[in-house]
């Protein structure tokens, strides 16, 4: 979400768009859907009519049924811009215990603002039956992937010890949240899209929240993430987005790698310098710099942007986008600009990033990039399969051998390749196979066994090509 306190950095220089790197451009793009009216609130300080009078701010969650004919008219417009996916924002506190004091507008609701109420250990009814409609909405307009994205979660960073009722408020409306949803989706027969690559639904647990501290938010970040592997898994979910700044990636993988259990994708917002920025992350990245990068804000439909971001993708080998997303806002804007909200209604919103996505046959990643990464080469740009990928792996330890190996029907692994030095190779034959998964075994002996790695081996980590 875009912040008062953000400063703008100095803009680098317009370039061209460039095809070379087709392979790692986003399979999906869209707009953060924050709000859809504004009234006379002018995006800047949030106190101006921002909270009162009632429903002068109106976000599609909150208020759809207000006016349910211009939230489907902007959300069949982005569709009609070339957007792939929807992403909806759901700021959510304890609105239900001030709603008739301290967070009085006169209409009693559950919602102040932007923010909704979670008091009810679940939505409330109507805020409920909106999500469901413009997801449904979204779905019907083509998009095939929805980003819901919580906030302020009832604020834990505020809070002086914890706070169980205030978390159980937290978790539970979430469930509700997310099983709404996935009703939408299985209304419709597209429940099989639930899995990877698909991943038809993406929830972002904490908007901005990622390498953030203070008060209860670190238990809180961790309850919530052991709670929702457990319950859920971690294939769609990418935890929780980062606003960049440097360190901040690494301290939200220690904090989430403490549980045993990390992301499969991350989510970062970042406004300026982007070159720079996507580079310091992909830096922190380390070993995990293979896993897709959802860039979840950014500008509305600035070129300027787009280029820096394609300039990203031509340094950082590994760098690939999960997706592109814009915040409704202009630079100069704080929350957002009026101009952007105006033109929702509109096509051509995106023309910007459009050069950015691409039609991905395949989806990789790697569980450590050191040791085995994996690129597409040609899998995006080729019309038909077979189509190559390319391995790189690092140098074994002295003495010992790398032993890269791919799964086979039955349980089996064929040896691809046997190593003792670092090196790269491309595989040709990828075809459109439920999936590819390349083992790196570490191997104390003078040569790799065939076809199973040999009972001593031990397992490092491993790449993946899926195709869509």
């Amino acid at each position: 979400m875009r912040h008062l306190t953000r400063i703008a950095c100095a803009a680098l220089a317009l370039c061209a768009i460039s095809h070379a790197d087709a392979a790692k451009r986003a399979p999906y793009g869209g707009t953060n859907h924050f709000l859809y009216a504004y009234g006379t609130t002018d995006g800047n300080n949030p106190n101006n009519t921002w909270y009162v009078p009632a429903q002068n701010l109106r976000t599609p969650v909150g208020g759809y049924h207000l006016n349910p004919s211009l939230v489907n008219t902007q959300i069949a417009a982005m569709a009609a811009s070339g957007q792939k996916a929807y992403s909806i924002i759901i700021q959510n506190s304890n609105i239900g215990d001030c709603e008739f004091n301290a967070c009085n507008d006169g209409v009693y609701d559950g919602v102040w603002g932007e923010v909704i109420d979670n008091t009810q250990f679940a939505m409330r009814a109507q805020h409920r039956a909106n999500l469901k409609a413009i997801v449904g909405k979204a779905l019907d307009s083509g998009m095939r992937r929805i980003y819901i994205r919580f906030g302020y979660n009832s604020s834990p960073e505020s809070w002086a010890s914890w706070n169980e009722t205030r978390y159980q408020q937290v978790w539970n409306f979430m469930i509700d949240a997310r099983n709404a949803a996935r009703e939408e989706v299985a209304a419709r027969g597209l429940s099989p899209l639930y899995a990877s690559p698909h991943n038809i639904l993406v929830f972002d647990l904490g908007l901005e929240s990622g390498g953030l501290t203070g008060g209860q938010r670190p238990a809180f970040m961790t309850r919530l993430w052991q709670d929702y592997t457990y319950t859920f898994g971690n294939d769609d979910t990418l935890g929780y987005s980062i606003a960049w700044a440097p360190g901040r990636f690494n301290a939200l993988r220690n904090l989430l790698a403490a549980t045993g259990t990390l992301p499969k994708m991350w989510g970062v917002d970042i406004y300026d310098n982007m070159t720079t920025y996507l580079g310091q992350m992909y830096g922190e990245m380390g070993s995990l710099r293979n896993q897709p990068v959802h860039l979840l804000e950014t500008y509305f439909n600035r070129t300027q942007t787009a280029s820096e971001i394609q300039n990203a993708l031509n340094q950082y080998e590994f760098l690939h986008l999960g997706f592109v997303g814009q915040w409704p806002t202009s630079p100069g804007s704080a929350h957002f600009s009026r101009s952007v909200v105006d033109s929702l209604t509109t096509t051509g919103t995106f023309s910007a990033y459009l050069p950015l996505l691409a039609t991905r046959k395949m989806h990789i990643t790697s569980e450590n990039a050191d040791l085995l990464g994996i690129r597409d080469l040609d899998c995006t740009t080729k019309a038909t399969f077979p189509c190559s990928v390319q391995l790189r792996w690092g140098k074994p330890p002295t003495g010992r051998r790398y032993g890269i190996y791919i799964r086979v029907p039955g349980g089996g692994r064929s040896l691809v390749h046997c190593e003792v030095a670092a090196g790269t190779a491309t595989v040709q034959w990828i075809s459109a196979n439920p999936d590819y998964k390349f083992d790196l075994y570490e191997i104390d002996a003078s040569s790799c066994a065939h076809p199973n790695p040999n009972p001593g081996a031990s397992l490092r980590t491993t790449a993946e090509a899926t195709p869509y």
